[in-house]
């Protein structure tokens, strides 16, 4: 949907959405393209960001306090309504006070192109409470997942362990790939909040310290559209699996009406499956054989045979 809002940006041009002749549009022109922009790029940036937390909170329910999976699906209708709610808040406040105008360089329209209190509070303030409380989720799963990892592998040995380690490497690859763009979005918005009064006393006031942006008021566009957008491809490495490619298949075999083969008991369980190794009594001294996991503070089986 973020690039739905680029994409129509380029069907229409870049007068038609932000510029009009020498003037940036604004709200209250009461352009309808640049409003349509705005709320495709910032609101589902926005949510996002949020999901971005979700994620993480999730993994360390998994990770951390040994949830299960159904016991997380059953807080599903929750996270949905923080995931959704909070950036339609964020997208009322801006629309309520007048904040969207277009930028013009990209043709875009966002917040704070011309209001640095605006981009401060509805952009840069919300990114970066974002990304670090996911990091914080992350991080917290990811030292308990180990511990995890350390109890089997010393019980068990270290062929236990390769599926654990997948599902880490996974992750955290992910996670890389979605926090480095996300660090390079608050950055370059950062620099630009710092700096723009400058250049902007330097152009109207004769007066003032001559300090121009140059080539770096270019390169930080680049690097800040470019970032906001390799999200979209980076996130393929986590949604193009074998999984997803199965995902698919029994859905055209449920349209077409063709019939699937019966799953091999060894692609029963995921390797999501070993977090929720838990014992009776304490971790470290548990088996893998006959484990239990938390369903909404009970316990139970969590399979009978080997891993």
């Amino acid at each position: 949907m973020v690039s739905c809002g680029y994409i129509l940006r380029l069907g229409y041009g870049h007068d038609m959405v932000a510029c009009e002749q020498v003037r940036i549009r604004n709200q209250a022109d009461g352009a309808p393209l640049c409003i349509a922009v705005f709320v495709l790029v910032y609101f589902f940036g926005m949510a996002a960001a949020v999901w971005w937390v979700v994620l993480a909170l999730t993994w360390l329910l998994a990770a951390g306090f040994k949830w299960s999976s159904e016991a997380i699906a059953s807080y599903a209708p929750w996270f949905h309504v923080f995931a959704w709610a909070l950036p339609a808040l964020q997208t009322f406040i801006v629309l309520m006070f007048n904040f969207v105008d277009g930028d013009p360089m990209s043709g875009i329209c966002y917040v704070g192109n011309t209001n640095l209190l605006a981009l401060r509070t509805l952009v840069l303030g919300p990114l970066i409470a974002y990304l670090t409380l996911g990091a914080f989720f992350l991080v917290a799963g990811f030292m308990n997942l180990w511990r995890i990892r350390a109890v089997v592998k010393k019980q068990q040995g270290s062929g236990k362990t390769n599926k654990l380690t997948q599902l880490m490497s996974k992750i955290g690859v992910f996670s890389v790939l979605y926090t480095i763009p996300a660090m390079a979005v608050i950055g370059s918005y950062f620099y630009e909040s710092h700096y723009r009064p400058l250049w902007e006393a330097a152009n109207n006031c004769p007066c003032a310290p001559q300090v121009h942006p140059g080539d770096a008021f270019y390169l930080l566009s680049l690097i800040k559209y470019a970032s906001t957008l390799i999200v979209g491809v980076t996130s393929g490495v986590w949604i193009f699996s074998r999984k997803t490619l199965s995902s698919w298949r029994r859905v055209f075999c449920s349209l077409l009406h063709c019939r699937l083969p019966e799953p091999s008991p060894s692609h029963l369980y995921q390797p999501a499956d070993l977090i929720y190794i838990k014992s009776h009594t304490d971790v470290s001294s548990s088996q893998v054989y006959g484990s239990t996991v938390r369903h909404h503070g009970g316990y139970g089986v969590m399979m009978p045979e080997k891993l």
